[in-house]
């Protein structure tokens, strides 16, 4: 199947109430995203639920979204390769954050060559100073 180039979310309820929202970022350190959780559409800042509930999926903005928000267009960056047996599936296992039923491959990237002019540094949203190449 193709793979959309999306976002593992995290949220966490507790109380019927949003708490925590993250990414998974490269699977040993993610981002707290809470406060950009409210613009997810579909995703609920208050549930029915009383316990603590956690629940994982893939956020994603459609093409139109991006047409929207002028941003750039992209395609499928690969592939997910996953067996069509659920037992064999669920045999397989599963780590902390995800299946062990799948392979993923990624397209060649694209290759340019850029000449570096000069550093400038940037202050992100958290504070974080860091180089930019111009």
């Amino acid at each position: 199947m193709l793979n959309l180039d999306g976002l593992t979310v995290k949220l966490v309820y507790e109380d019927r109430k949003l708490v925590e929202g993250s990414t998974r970022g490269d699977s040993n350190e993610g981002e707290l995203i809470t406060h950009n959780v409210s613009a997810f559409r579909n995703v609920p800042l208050s549930i029915p639920y009383k316990e603590r509930l956690v629940r994982t999926g893939e956020g994603f903005i459609h093409k139109s979204g991006f047409e929207r928000l002028k941003d750039i267009l992209t395609g499928s960056d690969g592939m997910v390769l996953r067996f069509d047996s659920f037992s064999y599936s669920a045999s397989l296992g599963r780590t902390g954050h995800h299946y062990n039923d799948g392979i993923a491959f990624k397209f060649k990237d694209d290759t340019y060559e850029m000449v570096f002019r000069r550093e400038e540094w940037q202050t992100g949203r958290s504070g974080e100073i860091a180089p930019v190449a111009v």
